[in-house]
C-alpha cells in the first residue's frame, strides 16, 4: 500500500452539517459572534449575517449589495411587530415555527418580504386544512395577494363555491373584495338552490356599503343567469329601491317581459305547453363536481396508443366514455361522451393536469421520440395542440409551478437532458429555465408549496440514480435534498399534502419493484411505506379522493391492465377495476366532471 499513488478515501461525514447548524443555533442563543442587530418597535434580536443571508435572498443582496445596511451593524425592519421578527430569525436557525390563526396572514407577508419558501409552505399547508365557510374568503384574498400559493387559491375558491350558502352568512361574506367574489360566481360549479339566491346575496353585499360599491353591481349581476331566476325574486328585486335607474333593472325587466311573452303570448303557447324552453339562453349551473380518473395513450402489443379510458363513481368498468350529467355524486352516469382520441399516439409521456383540461407533452411511438404537445379539455371534449417541445424527448416530466407548466429532464437522441423549459402564453413559445444538476430521465417531477422536486431516474451514462433535487424560484437554483433509499426509474410520483410518493419503477440491479417510499417535505426525510401488491414500472400515477392510483404498466414478466390504489391514512392498497386493455408506458390524470341534478319535463 505505502507508495502507491492509487489507493484513495473518499469520506462524507454526513452528520457535520447538522453538527455545524446546531452550534450555529448554540452561538446565535448565547449572542456569541453576532455581528448584526435587527431592531422592530423598539426592541432587538442579534444574529449573524451569513446566516441570515444563507436563508434569505432578501437579507443576501441586503449584505452583499451596495446598501448602507451592508457596512452597519443594526438594521430597522419597518412595518413589522417584533414577535413575528423574533419568530422568523428563530425559524431561521432552529428551523421551527408556531403558525396560528392569529398570524398565519402576517407569516406570508414576511415569507414574501424574506423570500422564505418553507415558511409559505407551511402557511399554505395550515390553510388548506382549515378551510371552512368563515374563512375561506380571507384565505382567497391572502392568496391572491401573495406569490406561490396557487393551490391554496383554488381550493379556497372550490371550497367556497360548494359551500355558498354558508360562506353568504358569514361576516366575511360583507365585507370581501369585489375581485374575490367574481373568482367565486363565475364557475360553472356554484351550490346554490337557485339564481335567485345569487342575485339576494349579491343585492346584500353591495347594501352593505352602497357609496363605493353601487358601481361593481353590474359586474357581479352579470354572473347570474336572469331566466332561471324565480319570478317572485325577480319581481321584487326589481322594486328593490338599490336597483333602481340601473342595468340591472333593465335586464330584470326584460327578463321578465320574455318570460311572460313565452307563457302567455297566442303565438308560443302551444310551444310552450310541450315543454318548450329557450335552453340556448339558460345555462345551467351544476352544484357539484366528481373526480374522473383518465388512463392516457401508452404502449400495446408493440403498438404505440392514442386511445383515452375513464373511471369514476357509477361506473362498473373502465369506459372510453365521459359522464356528462351526473344525477347525484356517486349515481348513474346518465349522459356520456366519447373521449376522442389524442392527436398523437405516444407512450412514455409527460403528464398534467389542472382545472379540467390535462396536458401531454413528448413521448415516443416504438421507432422514435416525439416532441409534439397537446392538451385536452373536459369542457370541449376535444385535444388542442400546443406548441411543440424544443426537441423530441421521451421518459421527460412536467408539471405546474406557480400556474405555469414546466418540463425536466428527459432522452434525446443527444442523450440523457438536465434542461429545463417554461410554457410562455404571451409568446406560445417554451422557453428555458435553470437547468437542473443532474441529467435525468423516466424521472419523477412534482410540485410542493411552491417548490419543484426532481427524482430519481437514469442519468447521462443510463446509471440509475436515487438522488433528489429540488428547485426554488425565490433562489432561483436546484439544492440537493435527501435521497432515496432505492434507487429507481420509471417509477410513479405524485404529491398529496406537504408529501411527495414514489411507487414501483426498475430498480438498480435492473429488477421491478413493489417498494413504496414518502418523502416530508418539511422534515428532508424518507421512509418506506406498504408495497404495492405487484411490482410494476412504466404505469400511470394518478391522485383521486387523496387516494393513489396505480394503473396498467409492465412487471418485468408481462403488460397488465391491472389497477390497484392506496390509502395513505391506513397504509393499506386495494384492488380496483382492471383497464379494458393492457398499457404500459401509459399517462394517468384525474380531471373533474359535473354533477348536475336533472329538472323534471
Amino acid at each position: 500500500m505505502e507508495g502507491d499513488p492509487d489507493v484513495s478515501l473518499n469520506y462524507a461525514d454526513s452528520l457535520l452539517h447538522t453538527c455545524i447548524f446546531q452550534n450555529l443555533c448554540h452561538l446565535w442563543r448565547s449572542s456569541t459572534l453576532c455581528d448584526v442587530v435587527l431592531t422592530a418597535e423598539g426592541s432587538q434580536i442579534a444574529a449573524h449575517k451569513v446566516v441570515l443571508a444563507a436563508a434569505s435572498p432578501y437579507f443576501r443582496a441586503m449584505f452583499t449589495c451596495e446598501l448602507r445596511e451592508a457596512s452597519e451593524n443594526k438594521v430597522e425592519m419597518q412595518e413589522m411587530s417584533f414577535k413575528l421578527l423574533q419568530d422568523v430569525i428563530n425559524f431561521i436557525y432552529t428551523t421551527e415555527i408556531m403558525v396560528t390563526d392569529d398570524n398565519v396572514y402576517e407569516l406570508m407577508s414576511i415569507a414574501d418580504l424574506f423570500q422564505l419558501s418553507s415558511i409559505r409552505t407551511a402557511c399554505a399547508s395550515f390553510l388548506m386544512t382549515s378551510l371552512s365557510p368563515s374563512n375561506c374568503l380571507s384565505v382567497l384574498t391572502a392568496a391572491s395577494l401573495h406569490n406561490g400559493y396557487n393551490d391554496l387559491a383554488d381550493a379556497a375558491i372550490r371550497f367556497a363555491r360548494k359551500h355558498l350558502c354558508d360562506v353568504a352568512e358569514s361576516e366575511e361574506f360583507l365585507v370581501a373584495p369585489v375581485d374575490v367574489l367574481l373568482k367565486i360566481f363565475q364557475g360553472r360549479i356554484l351550490n346554490v338552490p337557485d339564481e335567485g339566491f345569487l342575485l339576494k346575496i349579491i343585492i346584500a353585499w353591495v347594501k352593505h356599503d352602497p357609496c363605493s360599491r353601487l358601481k361593481d353591481l353590474d359586474k357581479l349581476s352579470s354572473v347570474i343567469h336572469l331566466f332561471q331566476v324565480p319570478m317572485d325574486t325577480l319581481v321584487l328585486s326589481k322594486q328593490d329601491p338599490l336597483v333602481q335607474n340601473s342595468n340591472l333593472q333593465l335586464q330584470i325587466k326584460h327578463t321578465i317581459n320574455t318570460i311572460l311573452e313565452e307563457r302567455y303570448d297566442s303565438d308560443v303557447r302551444t310551444i310552450w305547453a310541450t315543454g318548450y324552453k329557450e335552453k340556448a339562453r339558460r345555462m345551467l349551473r351544476f352544484c357539484d363536481d366528481q373526480e374522473v380518473i383518465f388512463a392516457l395513450g401508452g404502449e400495446s402489443s408493440g403498438m404505440a396508443l392514442g386511445s383515452v379510458e375513464c373511471l369514476t363513481l357509477g361506473y362498473d368498468n373502465w369506459k372510453c366514455v365521459i359522464p356528462t350529467a351526473v344525477q347525484n355524486a356517486g349515481g348513474a352516469c346518465e349522459d356520456t361522451k366519447v373521449i376522442p382520441t389524442m392527436r398523437t399516439p405516444r407512450s412514455f409521456f409527460a403528464v398534467c393536469y389542472s382545472d379540467g383540461k390535462v396536458y401531454v407533452a413528448g413521448g415516443s411511438t416504438p421507432s422514435s421520440p416525439i416532441a409534439t404537445v397537446e392538451v385536452f379539455s373536459v369542457t370541449k371534449n376535444e385535444w388542442t395542440p400546443l406548441p411543440s417541445l424544443p426537441f423530441a424527448l421521451t421518459g421527460v416530466r412536467m408539471d405546474f409551478l406557480h400556474g405555469r407548466i414546466i418540463v425536466a429532464g428527459g432522452q434525446s437522441e443527444n442523450g440523457t437532458e438536465k434542461a429545463t423549459w417554461y410554457l410562455d402564453e404571451k409568446s406560445s413559445k417554451w422557453k428555458t429555465s435553470i437547468p437542473m444538476s443532474t441529467p435525468r430521465a423516466f424521472h419523477g417531477l412534482v410540485s410542493v408549496g411552491g417548490i419543484l422536486y426532481a427524482i430519481g431516474g437514469k442519468n447521462e451514462d443510463g446509471t440509475i440514480i436515487n438522488s433528489v433535487e429540488r428547485y426554488d424560484p425565490n433562489e432561483n437554483r436546484w439544492f440537493t435534498v435527501a435521497s432515496l433509499h432505492e434507487a429507481r426509474y420509471d417509477f410513479g410520483c405524485v404529491a398529496i399534502d406537504h408529501f411527495i410518493y414514489v411507487a414501483g419503477g426498475i430498480g438498480g440491479q435492473q429488477y421491478w419493484l413493489r417498494s413504496v417510499e414518502r418523502y416530508d417535505t418539511l422534515t428532508n426525510q424518507w421512509s418506506f411505506l406498504t408495497p404495492m401488491s405487484l411490482a410494476r414500472a412504466s404505469f400511470g400515477i394518478t391522485v383521486s379522493d387523496n387516494r393513489i392510483y396505480c394503473i396498467g404498466g409492465y412487471n418485468g414478466v408481462n403488460y397488465t391492465n391491472t389497477v390497484e390504489k392506496f390509502n395513505p391514512r391506513t397504509n393499506r392498497w386495494h384492488c380496483v377495476q382492471a383497464m379494458q386493455c393492457r398499457r404500459y408506458g401509459v399517462g394517468a390524470a384525474t380531471l373533474r366532471v359535473p354533477v348536475i341534478s336533472r329538472e323534471e319535463p
